[in-house]
């Protein structure tokens, strides 16, 4: 047969096109350019979003750029795990006291998720929010106190063991927190203008 094409397969190579690979985690130092209306992508390439506020990057560091949203500012990127440890840095608390400044862990939606955070008396929380009503779960000494401009505020999470550190410190620890063990999404809260994120990683355990 004039001008035949001869395919040849060589064994062990797929005979359909590879499809992207999920990268469990999030990875974001916020070295882009300020953008006062957009996280955009981490620097693992994933997509924040913006569950309440106006989220945006200035100088290195995610902050809200509009905190006319009532409620507590979210932002969250998908992670594929629900297991793992999460850091964020603080590289600035607002002045007047963030009482929201934190972390939300095994986030559903704006409704359902975990949260460790500055709360009142001087003191770390970890909460649960379901169906919108939050509820402590724990409080970490006076001792240890909230976190300030500089701190890191870090969250292992391993089944219904959570545990919460500040500065490596261990500030609270609860084995039996079971809600949205399968929920994947994470990210920094704040609620107040000078508030400054620097670094947010979460390392899954996959």
């Amino acid at each position: 047969m004039p001008n035949a094409v001869r395919i040849i397969r060589i064994p062990g190579t797929p005979t359909v096109p590879l499809r992207k690979l999920k990268t469990f985690g999030i990875h974001d130092l916020f070295g882009r350019a300020n953008n006062p209306a957009s996280l955009g992508t981490s620097d693992d390439n994933k997509t924040w979003l913006a569950w309440r506020g106006v989220w945006g990057i200035l100088d290195g560091a995610a902050y809200v750029s509009d905190l006319s949203a009532n409620g507590q500012k979210i932002a969250v990127a998908q992670s594929y795990a629900s297991d793992g440890r999460i850091e964020a840095q603080f590289s600035a608390i607002d002045a007047a006291g963030d009482g929201s400044a934190g972390i939300i862990l095994r986030g559903q939606d704006i409704n359902n998720h975990l949260i460790a955070n500055n709360a009142g008396g001087g003191k770390l929380r970890l909460w649960k929010r379901v169906n919108g009503a939050a509820v402590a779960i724990a409080d970490g000494p006076a001792a240890v106190g909230i976190i300030g401009s500089g701190d890191v505020l870090s969250v292992e999470m391993n089944g219904p063991s959570i545990r919460v550190y500040k500065n490596g410190g261990l500030a609270i620890d609860v084995a039996n927190a079971p809600e949205f063990a399968a929920a994947t999404l994470h990210g920094p809260a704040l609620n107040a203008a000078g508030t400054r994120v620097t670094r947010f990683d979460f390392t899954a355990a996959v």
